[in-house]
């Protein structure tokens, strides 16, 4: 049974993208792309299939008839998993759904490099209030899950609206791994499991690591579930 991981080999090239995709095939839940597949383009989703989930994470946030097109041709490329800003609002992530079937989207909430003052300062609310409020919306609209930082998905999962939601938390540092980042809001493995995220976003530990396979192993054996 593969872990609760969504490895994100943002940051590698084709080649060894495809090479890492292969070694942690039935590892991980899935793989994510970003800068990878704007540099690809929709074959690079065919060939990461192959061993596996693919999620292309765009991030969409534009009018809601902008957003059903660009979702169409992410399914037509294959993608299992994609992203919309749940900021773009009801309409907009409805129109996702509709386009791309509820299962495969994810409504991002707060970014993980967004810290307790910047979200005081863009958007008027702390963290928490702001990602229930998202993620109360998301799961009206129809989404699967919510992309939130591992400090907020406690509420969600206690929160009858939204503990059927999908909680997928990047900001995920092993123990073993010291350095943040520009992630702002970060927890362990371990503590994100037992604070409520279903899905671990897990990307610069592993793919930077030496041995990225070798770390992914280490991550797992963290979490105590293999």
């Amino acid at each position: 049974m593969a872990a609760p991981i969504i490895l994100a080999l943002d940051g590698l090239e084709r080649p060894a993208a495809l090479s890492l995709a292969e070694k942690v095939a039935g590892k991980v839940f899935a793989v994510k792309v970003h800068d990878l597949y704007l540099a690809e383009g929709p074959a690079l989703v065919g060939a990461l299939k192959r061993h596996g989930r693919v999620w292309v994470d765009l991030k969409f946030h534009d009018i809601p008839a902008t957003v059903r097109s660009e979702v169409k041709r992410l399914v037509s490329a294959g993608a299992d998993l994609l992203t919309v800003h749940a900021s773009g609002g009801r309409e907009m992530i409805e129109a996702a759904v509709e386009a791309g079937g509820p299962e495969r989207i994810l409504a991002v909430t707060v970014l993980t490099s967004l810290s307790w003052y910047d979200c005081r300062a863009l958007f008027g609310d702390s963290p928490e209030l702001l990602v229930q409020r998202l993620g109360r919306l998301a799961a009206e609209t129809g989404a699967r899950g919510i992309v939130c930082s591992p400090l907020e998905a406690k509420a969600l999962a206690a929160d009858a609206s939204t503990a059927n939601l999908w909680r997928v938390t990047p900001g995920i540092r092993p123990t073993w791994y010291q350095d943040p980042g520009d992630q702002k809001r970060v927890a362990t493995p371990r503590e994100a499991l037992a604070g409520g995220s279903t899905h671990l976003v897990i990307g610069r530990p592993i793919v930077q690591a030496p041995d990225p396979s070798a770390a992914l192993d280490r991550t797992i054996a963290e979490l105590g579930a293999r």
